[in-house]
């Protein structure tokens, strides 16, 4: 049987024989130690003397542990897992770094994507698949007609129109709604954004994306909330607004400034909508769950 060294406290301690510290280190850190024991601890002399602060020059034993501590009392061995689907894979890999691939032919002038011939068609085609509902219409009488057919079959409440030239000569025709502008204030917070009670927001598009059928719009549109809030968004639009692609669409962006003179600008396309919780599809996740957009083909 081993004889008991004295030691400091395993607080101290570096797992190891020998001091690791100085020995007047070790003097004050373990009359420091008894201090502290001292104040924090209202015991008795008895009681205080069970706490391992003893003093000493040398630190604690080094105890044996299992060669094994990975599995249940180091008694058993993991058994070699067989997979030669991993063994595949290596093998592939080396082989094909065994070898240097072949050059690719640069692409660099080549478009991504086929170019958009009829970008209408085209558009109205994107609109059916991300569920936005695209009506097309004579002139902006006729869409302000199309539009109060859609206020018909919406709960009554208010609506939201961004204050601009075109919607208040349109706004006639909207007479199941209260109407507030953009530029008049809310009730209780008094910023020009749309209620949470809006039934309805009306906007108008700083430009249509063929090849996606996206909506371009900005903070000129009514706010940043104008299609956010409400669970039915309506955008009007007109048939020189259509974009054939991305590029032309940044590019007009840039020409007009629209970029630097607002601090919001967002691409729509389609109603908002998610399933990356189950693969479960649900409408109106982070916006509206319905877009209607109406396009003007004579502006």
């Amino acid at each position: 049987m081993k004889p008991i060294v004295h030691g400091v406290s395993a607080w101290d301690s570096r797992f190891g024989n020998g001091s690791t510290l100085e020995r007047s280190a070790l003097h004050f850190l373990a009359h420091w130690d008894e201090l502290h024991c001292d104040s924090l601890m209202p015991l008795g002399w008895r009681e205080r003397h069970l706490i391992p602060c003893a003093r000493g020059p040398r630190s604690a034993q080094r105890r044996e542990f299992r060669a094994n501590r990975s599995v249940r009392c180091g008694e058993m061995a993991l058994e070699t897992v067989n997979n030669p689907g991993r063994d595949r894979i290596l093998t592939r890999i080396k082989s094909a770094l065994a070898s240097p691939s072949p050059p690719r032919h640069s692409r660099e002038n080549a478009p991504p994507f086929p170019p958009v011939g009829d970008v209408l068609e085209r558009f109205q085609k994107e609109c059916a698949v991300n569920n936005t509902e695209c009506t097309l219409t004579v002139d902006l009488s006729d869409s302000a007609r199309a539009i109060a057919e859609v206020l018909r079959g919406i709960p009554p409440g208010e609506i939201f129109v961004q204050d601009a030239p075109e919607l208040r000569h349109m706004a006639a025709s909207w007479t199941t709604h209260k109407i507030r502008w953009s530029s008049e204030p809310a009730e209780k917070d008094m910023r020009g954004g749309p209620n949470e009670c809006s039934e309805a927001t009306i906007t108008l598009a700083e430009g249509l994306v063929a090849m996606t059928g996206s909506v371009i719009v900005s903070s000129a549109c009514g706010g940043r909330g104008a299609a956010m809030v409400a669970p039915l968004h309506i955008v009007v639009a007109k048939a020189s607004q259509l974009l054939p692609d991305f590029d032309a669409a940044f590019a007009a962006v840039k020409q007009r400034g629209t970029a630097l003179n607002n601090s919001y600008m967002c691409f729509i396309t389609g109603s908002s909508r998610t399933a990356d919780i189950e693969k479960i599809l649900v409408m109106g996740a982070h916006g509206p769950r319905r877009l209607v957009v109406t396009v003007a083909l004579n502006s």
